[in-house]
């Protein structure tokens, strides 16, 4: 029996169909996107209008972050790519180069779904197909995803695969 390769990549990788959007970006543009938000404090429950408060705030706040993400994130739709917790690969309709910077935006579905916008470099490029207006596979590494993000890529990298 022939031994197997041994795959050294350091995540996992999926197939998936989710909403995914990217834009090409300028590489001045590649800054921190998800800031930690710092912590508030935690109203006691005892009072339950201060409670009833804090939970209307936080659906709020939800609310605009939802809002705002979908303004300032590349257009997304349901798109089949191969996301790990290192990069995405997916088929586009134009060629870009390896070392070109995109802004990218996915959405993994979830109660409520993760919202992911960060910023990638291409390195990987390969024409499919002839015609003229053929796809393109393209390979990109995450170049500034935040560790929450990245956890939660990887989280549901291994709930696709059961394991």
């Amino acid at each position: 029996m022939a031994d197997e390769p041994e795959d050294k990549r350091l995540y996992r990788r999926v197939d998936v169909v989710v909403p995914f959007g990217f834009r090409p970006a300028d590489r001045a543009a590649v800054v921190p996107i998800d800031p930690e938000l710092p912590r508030r404090a935690v109203v006691p429950p005892d009072d339950p209008v201060m409670a009833a408060l804090e939970r209307i705030e936080r659906q709020l706040a939800w609310v605009i972050d939802r809002l705002e993400w979908e303004e300032r994130s590349p257009p997304v739709q349901p798109t089949p790519i191969n996301l790990s917790g290192a990069g995405v690969r997916f088929a586009g309709r134009q060629a870009l180069a390896p070392g070109a910077v995109l802004e990218l935006a996915l959405v993994l579905p979830g109660d409520p779904p993760i919202r992911i916008r960060t910023f990638g470099e291409v390195v990987r490029h390969k024409r499919i197909g002839r015609a003229p207006n053929g796809s393109h596979e393209i390979a990109v590494k995450f170049v500034n995803v935040s560790e929450r993000d990245r956890e939660s890529i990887i989280r549901y990298t291994f709930q696709v695969t059961g394991r």
